[in-house]
């Protein structure tokens, strides 16, 4: 009858490593400092009440009836770290985002990346809102979330790929020093403002670009004012 021993350490938590720059305290001869937490006869176990966010220093020995092997070599596995608060938007504008969040459990972790995904265009349209949000919700599970984000920092400003009047979702990933990634935080949604002068006009937003104020109501003596945009195309050549 044969069995592994398997002993882990106290564990580092990530603010003891970034402390030490980023190296694992020594461990005394012999694993002496080890404690036992799992004996078994197979060669896979699962080992449960780990802190997040910390490193933790694993071995294993054989034992059979007559005797106990030596420990092996160390294995150092880091948790991931809980996941962060849900973001808040701190500022919106036309075409930029600025948000802000909070380390989860384990404390501040590694690194944080920032994903974002688009969910509703031409918020002021109920037509177009109905329509993007039918055609959000058949496609959710098919769409990519865009990182736009990775760093220490807990607050960033999200510039690229912004429309305005739209409507996106935002989530953030803690990441430790192994660049492995905890569960993402709970998704908030922001709406970036418009401008009239960043709206594009095209067939379809012309409504929206250019308003009709007569309602009918002209009379003899009224001055009527007409205003228009002209717009060009440019060729390459």
């Amino acid at each position: 009858v044969v069995s592994y021993i398997v002993k882990r350490d106290a564990g580092t938590s990530d603010a003891a490593l970034a402390a030490l720059g980023g190296r694992l305290p020594r461990s005394s001869s012999g694993g002496a400092n080890f404690q036992v937490v799992h004996i078994g006869p197979d060669p896979s176990c699962v080992i449960p009440d780990l802190a997040p966010n910390t490193m933790y220093r694993f071995s294993v020995q054989y034992r059979s009836r007559r005797a106990t092997s030596p420990g092996s070599a160390e294995l150092q596995i880091m948790t991931p770290p809980g996941p962060p608060t849900q973001p808040v938007a701190v500022h919106t504008g036309a075409r930029e985002v600025t948000i802000k969040w909070y380390a989860g459990a384990g404390g501040a972790a590694f690194k944080y990346i920032v994903y974002f995904q688009h969910v509703a265009s031409r918020l002021g349209d109920a037509k177009a809102v109905a329509a993007s949000s039918s055609s959000a919700a058949a496609a959710s599970t098919l769409r990519d979330w865009n990182k736009c984000y990775e760093g220490s920092e807990t607050v960033c400003r999200i510039t690229d790929m912004l429309e305005p009047d739209s409507m996106y979702n935002v989530k953030v990933v803690a990441m430790n020093r192994q660049y492995e990634s905890g569960e993402p935080s709970l998704p908030t949604q922001v709406c970036t403002v418009r401008r009239q002068d960043e709206v594009a006009c095209t067939r379809a937003t012309v409504d929206d670009v250019f308003k009709i104020d007569c309602t009918g109501d002209v009379v003899t003596g009224d001055t009527i004012l007409f205003t228009e945009r002209v717009y060009a195309m440019v060729s390459a050549a």
